[in-house]
């Protein structure tokens, strides 16, 4: 908390607390220190008119002048907490409060004239009692404010010292000269009290700003929890589906009679299959994305080189759908996460290329103020305004009642909302149906980096493996290794499985030194092995002989950090096979740690 609202925040509390600390009582709306000080007055005067004679029209006078001062304070009170005022409208009231209470003080110290009979020791020493009592109290009720303090205090007691020092008479100047030297006392123990009522009301203000960040911190939990559970709720369902299908088509291929039944089986097996991986990778997809925001980082990126990577994967299926993806030219710089950049602008597009059969996509930039707004333009299906709302909505998609697998799961611009709601990124969409949509992300702007110092996502290079080539999987899952020896097989590779690092340094050991290898690495691995230490070994026994892939299901961020140390890839699981053959096959490929 800054100094100065700091003390903005204890001016405003002593405000409160002027009002709060001097109440009235809740049952009958009644403040005791009202009756206390009529009833104290009234105590006074009979005393000092029964011992000195002193006339009842003066006790009287004086008692009435301390019940209208306590009935303005009471009065106050009452209308303070019926109004409640905001922060900003407490200075009239603070101000009103200790006119109120200056009153007060200045009718208490009238007793020392008004109840003054010379020659009579208890018509000086009984009011000047209740002054000190008074300003004793008053160190109590407005410590919270210093100016009503020390204004409450200078009104009660220097009339009396006044009056007393100059009526005459011996009693009555010492008495007086006490009272004075009674003033800065009780001052000091005043101002004493002020520092600790500022010190309770900055604690009052830091356990209530832990009380408000706990109630953030828990609702937050709660609709993190709220939001988890519904996703993974509907992810069951949706994974039960293909699960249920994959059963009822095992049991009916024992009973396939010809081969034309056979093989619509086996297709539909294939496409069950095909939806459950494309449940698995949005599933990973977002708990990548929580992974990736948890470590987030943020550096000056080019955009120039973002639109160009995000282009570089995206007008592949542009093209096959005969329509446009242009990136506008920019010299912009944004500070963020590159990542996480790259993600979210990435799965914008494609949500932008997969919804538009005619026309095109066009990403840009633009400045505004101190921020950059990229824009994701595309003249696609669009989105009815009763949409828009729900639109980042996890498994919300527009043209898809159905809930049709094949055409996404409508999973991407829900990790696009994670993204922008942890980075603080304001994104906006604008969209008719039929004609079109905008999506617009604001980020922090940044000066343009050098090509050099441009931070990049994280990417690891491959030389690419030709037909024949020798690929070593490590695995320690029987039916894995069985499964992709079988697929590398038939894709014409040289393939040897292994269980585990003992077993993979025989099999490279066993062979000609001339030969390279392909390593396709599990992270996980039995007797406590992981890739990482497997790789390792391999590298110091064969040293540039073999590239490494890790494969795993593991999302932890500190996998992707040991793969970089030695120059390895890594493919999250379930790795499609059309994408475990590019990354083997294409040279120079890039190979992306999603």
């Amino acid at each position: 908390m800054r100094d100065g609202e700091r003390e903005r925040r204890i001016d405003i509390e002593g405000k409160r607390l002027l009002f709060e600390q001097n109440s009235v009582a809740e049952i009958d709306r009644i403040r005791p220190l009202h009756v206390m000080a009529v009833t104290g007055a009234a105590v006074v005067g009979l005393v000092v008119h029964s011992i000195a004679h002193l006339p009842l029209g003066r006790v009287f006078a004086w008692c009435a002048l301390i019940f209208v001062g306590e009935t303005f304070v009471t009065a106050l009170n009452l209308r303070y907490a019926a109004n409640r005022p905001g922060d900003e409208s407490l200075r009239p009231w603070a101000l009103a409060k200790t006119a109120a209470s200056v009153f007060n003080a200045a009718a208490w110290s009238m007793g020392v004239p008004l109840l003054h009979a010379p020659g009579s020791l208890i018509s000086v020493l009984a009011p000047v009692w209740g002054i000190v009592n008074f300003m004793a109290a008053t160190v109590w009720v407005a410590s919270p404010f210093a100016p009503a303090m020390y204004l409450m205090m200078s009104a009660v007691a220097l009339p009396a010292a006044a009056f007393l020092l100059t009526v005459g008479g011996d009693v009555e100047f010492r008495v007086g000269v006490c009272l004075v030297i009674s003033i800065p006392y009780l001052t000091w123990l005043g101002s004493l009290s002020l520092k600790k009522t500022r010190e309770g009301i900055l604690q009052r203000i830091e356990i209530a700003d832990l009380l408000a960040t706990k109630a953030a911190q828990a609702e937050e939990i709660q609709r993190l929890f709220t939001d988890r559970t519904r996703f993974f709720s509907a992810a069951s369902h949706d994974l039960r589906q293909p699960l249920s299908a994959m059963g009822y088509y095992f049991a009916s291929l024992e009973r396939a009679r010809t081969p034309s039944d056979l093989d619509d089986i086996v297709g539909r097996l294939k496409e069950c299959a095909g939806s459950l991986q494309r449940q698995f990778d949005s599933i990973m997809g977002v708990s990548e994305a929580d992974s990736a925001i948890m470590r987030s980082a943020e550096a000056d990126v080019r955009l120039r080189d973002v639109f160009d990577h995000i282009a570089t994967m995206l007008r592949p299926e542009a093209e096959r759908k005969s329509i446009a993806f242009r990136v506008a030219a920019t010299d912009l710089a944004v500070r963020a996460d590159p990542d996480l950049l790259c993600r979210a602008l990435t799965n914008i597009a494609a949500n932008a290329v997969k919804y538009t059969s005619a026309g095109g996509v066009l990403i840009g930039a633009r400045r505004r103020g101190d921020q950059i707004v990229v824009q994701v333009l595309d003249t696609g299906i669009g989105i009815d305004e009763e949409h828009l709302d729900a639109i980042f909505e996890d498994y919300f998609q527009v043209g898809n009642p159905q809930r049709d697998g094949r055409k996404g799961l409508g999973i991407g611009l829900g990790i696009v909302r994670r993204i922008c709601d942890a980075m603080d990124w304001a994104i906006d969409i604008g969209s008719k149906g039929g004609r079109g949509t905008v999506v617009s992300v604001a980020l922090p702007r940044a000066e343009p980096p050098s090509a050099a110092n441009a931070a990049q996502p994280a990417e690891v290079r491959w030389r690419g493996a030709a037909r024949g080539a020798h690929v070593l999987v490590v695995d320690d899952d029987i039916h894995i290794r069985d499964s992709l020896g079988r697929l590398l097989e038939s894709w014409g590779y040289v393939c040897r499985a292994c269980a585990c690092g003992a077993e993979a340094l025989a099999a490279i050991a066993s062979v000609d030194r001339s030969i390279e290898w392909l390593a396709l690495i599990d992270w996980r691995l039995g007797d406590r092995e992981n890739g990482v230490g497997v790789a390792t070994k391999l590298r110091a026994a064969y040293g540039d002989r073999v590239q490494f892939t890790l494969m795993t299901g593991d999302i932890d961020p500190a996998i992707e950090i040991m793969a970089r140390e030695i120059n390895a890839a890594v493919l999250r699981k379930p790795v499609q096979p059309i994408r475990l053959r590019a990354a083997l096959t294409a040279p120079q490929a890039i190979v992306q740690s999603t």
